[in-house]
């Protein structure tokens, strides 16, 4: 882990990774060899932006699962997707690129989610 990119340099920082600047730095990162991103931004529409900026620059947004989710092998996932604690995703969903799956969030089988979405619990 190298470090977080945000808007500004956050003030709490319980995990203590160094502040890399603005989403100006990705080509200055990917220029430096930095190739593989996770996407932490909560709204869609700036999520998706930055991560097609990051691939469009030559860089990669990571799928992260949680090792405390449930997830069918029948399931496509698409790059850059979170997966949080506790959520459970059953056969033949198929989750778009760059998505945030919630903290207990529970999908059927045969759903589609598309790309940029965040799914939660109710």
């Amino acid at each position: 882990m190298a470090g977080y990119i945000d808007i500004e340099e956050k003030t709490d920082n319980p995990y203590g990774f160094p502040y890399l600047g603005g989403d100006d730095k990705f080509d200055e990162l990917i220029e430096k060899g930095f190739k593989q991103f996770v996407l932490g931004v909560g709204d869609n529409k700036i999520r998706n932006r930055i991560a097609k900026r990051v691939v469009d620059l030559g860089g990669e947004c990571i799928t992260i699962i949680h090792p405390d989710a449930k997830v069918s092998h029948h399931v496509a996932i698409g790059d850059g997707t979170f997966i949080a604690r506790g959520a459970c995703i059953n056969p033949f969903v198929n989750i778009g690129k760059y998505c945030i799956i919630n903290t207990n969030a529970s999908i059927d089988h045969d759903c589609w989610i598309e790309e940029a979405s965040t799914y939660c619990p109710c």
